[in-house]
Order: structure tokens, then sequence, then C-alpha cells
């Protein structure tokens, strides 16, 4: 069991980078939306941005997740694996095309194309319609092949053959079966999640309730990506027609119709998009949470408190990072978090009972880019903003009453807390500014906290977090990590996931030379 939770876990902040890309071509997205609606050269810009966003990567996620996920898994040679990774993606598809070629299985195209058929174009090849699943699939197992093979010695005469290519020729056998497997094996696989898409999609607010109180509560020990990059990314969350091409996924039916919404040909926003609206509590909840705070601190502890919580409030509205805000809630309070999530949910349900369709994942940035352009008619957008301000207020007043009727120690509501993060300001600094006596002195003391560089025995990042495993996690200090780096901390068996926020990936090198850690 622990094997299997270890393995979601490292799913879960591998596929967050490839996603991050989607994230960025979105709002690329529309700005060439906004360009389409002028005339001349500004027009003729925006066809030529959406098709290096819409069409070259929202288009292709199947080929992004398959490298991005290999390379994710790949515990060193990192740019090999990429490699490796697209040539695998590429030999599945042309064993798929070839295996219905020689048996006849081809599909014939209907006036909606291959919709209804089982079968897509992927990369000008027509194969079985495994649709981002796909790519998940073979990033995973190619990523799994290449650590197992590796660091297998070969003898000298062979050593071209070795390590990456060792991988491939493995993996070459493994392909071959894959694309054979699922001519027969995904058809039922894919009615399987048609129905369990009609059923969320008929649950209504009931459904949309569970979906978004699990996204956050899950997000103390990284499985919240379980929740919505599923629902946004693949068919789970629905598949849609637009303008004759299938699309599967809120986040990709939202980007397909984003053109067409702007231009007034598409009147209704496809319901799929409320998986897709989770970054209102990020924008408002968090504002309620770091009022809160704020309000129940002491009066001589205000200031100090203001200029913590005031930064951690900004990157969480803006890019969505609430992950130290959240952390403070659960480590100050679980039900306090519980509470939380709960606003999460209702939220989320209400903006969808009450009509808003808007796209907003990663916050504030994403929602004024990709949403001002769009007629409020459609997105209700001035309702989003109001529901808001409402629950931005109700949430910081129920959380000021739980504070003081629970006695909970929020930071600054303790008479020594001031002398408590009482410390090196280093802590708090981006890895850039610190010198590097200071650095090394930083990574020491995580690693110290970590029972040394001997009980380590991976370690990896996601979008915010040091993800590392432990081999014995009695050894590890939770006090000691804190003096190097205290906006979140969560310990679950052998796993330690340590928040450090945007800057995670210097954090990695850092820390990585001295442990030795290969690419």
């Amino acid at each position: 069991m622990k094997k299997i939770k270890a393995a979601f876990q490292s799913f879960g902040h591998v596929i967050v980078d490839p996603v991050l890309y989607v994230a960025a071509s979105g709002l690329l997205l529309a700005i060439a939306t906004v360009c389409s609606l002028g005339g001349g050269a500004v027009a003729d810009f925006g066809t030529l941005l959406s098709a290096a966003t819409n069409s070259a990567v929202i288009g292709n996620l199947s080929v992004i997740f398959a490298v991005g996920l290999t390379a994710g898994f790949a515990k060193k040679q990192k740019a090999n694996a990429a490699v490796y990774g697209l040539i695998c993606y590429l030999m599945f598809l042309y064993v798929n095309n070839a295996y219905l070629t020689l048996t006849k299985q081809l599909a014939e195209a209907g006036e909606m194309g291959l919709f209804g058929t089982g079968q897509a174009m992927v990369l000008g090849l027509q194969v079985t319609d495994i649709n981002v699943f796909g790519g998940i699939i073979v990033g995973c197992l190619s990523g799994w092949v290449y650590n197992k093979l590796i660091d297998v010695n070969v003898p000298e005469v062979a050593r071209i053959y070795g390590g990456p290519r060792l991988a491939l020729l493995a993996m070459t056998l493994v392909s071959i079966v894959f694309a054979l497997v699922v001519t027969i094996v995904w058809p039922p696989v894919a009615e399987t999640i048609n129905h369990a898409s009609v059923f969320i999609n008929a649950s209504g607010g009931l459904g949309q309730f569970i979906y978004s109180f699990l996204n956050r509560a899950l997000i103390p020990v990284g499985l919240h990506h379980f929740m919505w990059m599923p629902f946004d990314y693949t068919a789970i969350g629905g598949t849609a027609i637009v303008a004759g091409e299938s699309y599967s996924g809120a986040a990709n039916i939202f980007f397909a119709e984003l053109p067409h919404i702007a231009s007034g040909a598409i009147t209704t926003i496809n319901d799929s998009v409320r998986f897709a609206m989770f970054g209102f509590g990020k924008e408002f909840l968090s504002l309620g949470a770091a009022l809160a705070i704020v309000y129940n601190a002491r009066t001589e502890n205000k200031k100090a408190i203001m200029a913590m919580i005031v930064p951690l409030y900004v990157s969480a509205m803006l890019s969505g990072i609430t992950e130290p805000l959240d952390f403070i809630l659960l480590f100050a309070s679980p039900a306090l978090f519980m509470v939380y999530s709960l606003f999460y949910g209702l939220s989320e349900t209400l903006l969808y009972l009450f009509g808003v369709r808007l796209f907003n994942i990663f916050g504030g940035i994403e929602l004024i880019t990709v949403n001002i352009a769009l007629p409020w008619g459609v997105t209700k957008f001035p309702l989003y903003i109001g529901l808001g301000v409402v629950f931005a207020i109700v949430s910081a007043v129920v959380f000021t009453v739980m504070i003081r009727k629970m006695n909970i120690m929020t930071p600054g509501r303790a008479k020594d807390w001031a002398a408590e993060v009482d410390g090196d300001a280093s802590q708090t600094m981006p890895v850039a500014t610190i010198t590097s006596s200071e650095q090394n002195e930083i990574a020491t003391t995580i690693i110290d906290g970590l029972g040394g560089a001997e009980n380590i025995t991976s370690l990896g990042c996601c979008m915010t977090r040091l993800r590392v495993e432990v081999k014995n996690p009695e050894l590890v200090s939770q006090d000691t990590i804190k003096k190097a780096i205290d906006k979140g901390l969560f310990v679950n068996g052998t796993n330690v996931q340590i928040v450090v926020g945007m800057d995670v990936h210097e954090w990695y090198d850092m820390l990585r030379p001295i442990l030795r850690l290969e690419d």
C-alpha cells in the first residue's frame, strides 16, 4: 500500500510541469483571441499565435505528457530520457496505425470526421482514440522501464547499446504490445469512462461540491492532482464537438471554444468548464483566511504578520500558489483547514448553480487575461467577482469565530510569537539572492533535518514543493528543517514534502550536487 501511495504521489508531482506549459499556452491563446477580433495584420498575428498555442500545444497534449512524464520520472540523464520518451510514443502511434491497417480496422470518416468511431488523428496518423491517456500511459511505462535499465552494466564492446539505448530496446517490445492491446482493451475502458463522466455531469451540484471539496482537502498529501487533472485534460471531464473537431477535458474544450466565444459564434460555454473554476478560492477564500489571520493577531504582532501574510496572499491570488497559506491553516488547526476546504466546495457549487461559466485554474493573472475579453453575458464575470467578495467576507468572519472560540493559535496570536519566528531572514529569500556560503548552510540544515544524506533515497520537486523519500522517517527532524525553510512541511511515512514556493527548482538545484545526485 505504501508503494502504491508513493507511486501516486510521484505521478502527482511529475504531471505538474507539463500542465504548466499548457497554462502558459492558455494565456497566449487568450491574447490570440483578442487579436483575432481586430483586422488586417493584427488578426493575422492572432491566427499565427493561435496556431502556436491551440493547435501546437493544446492539440498535442498526448505527446507532451508522454515526453514530460518520461523525463519527469527519470532519475538521471533527463535530456536523454525526453528523447527516449518521444521515440517511445511515436513507436506506439505507428505500431497502432500499422496494426489497424493490417487488420482492416481503419474507420471511415463521416460528416463529423472520426468522432464516434473510436479512432482519431494524432500527429497525422489514424489511431485508436485513447486520447491524453495514451501519452500518460506511455510516459509512465517508459519512465518505469528507463529507471529499471539505466544503470544496467553492459559489456564494453556493447556499451553503445547501454543506458538509454538499452531502455529503448526493451520499450520497443512494450510499445508494440501496448499498441496492440489498446485496440482490444480500450473500447470498453472508454465506455466506462464515458459512463463515469455522464454520472458526474448528471450529479449536478452534489458532484460539483464533492469534486471541489476533495480538490482542496487532498492538498496536504499531494494527491489533489488526481482530482483536477483528469477532469480538465481527459474525457472524464467530458467530451464536446467544437467546429467539427472532438475535444476531451474541461480545459481542452474551453480553449477550443475560446475564439468562437469571443467572436459570438458560440453563445454558451460548455458546462464542463465548472471543473476549471477552482481559482476562485485562490483569489477570494485565501483573502478571507489572510484577513482572519491578520485580524486575530496580537496588536504588537500585526505589522510583522502583515509583512508575512500579504506576500503569501498576493502569490496565491495572482499565480494560484496557495500552499503556504494552506499549511498555515492546517498546522494551526486541522478543523480550520477542513472548514476552509468546505468553503471551496460550497463556493464552486454556487458558481455552477448560478450559471457562472469561465476558466480559472491558476489565479488572478489567468482570470483576467483569459476571460476579460469574453462576453459577460456568457461568462457572468461580474457575478463571479460579486460572489468572491461575499465569500471573502463570510469566510473571514467564520474563520475569526473559529479561531477565537477554539483558541486556535494562528500566527501572531501567541505572546512569544515574535521570538519564535526571529531567525535568519535568508530562509524567506529567493535562493538567487543568498550568498554561496549561506546556501551551503541552509542546504546542510535541510539535509540534517532529513536525517543526513545517507537517509535520503530520492529527491524531486513539483510546482512548489521539494519531495523527498527517506529510509527512516524517525530520523527526520521537522524543527531542524524549519530553521532553514518554514513555509509548510508534511511528513507521511517515508515521504517528506517541504513547501518552498515558485523558486523550488532553484532549491532543488542547490541540494542536488550536495547529495551527489546526477541529472
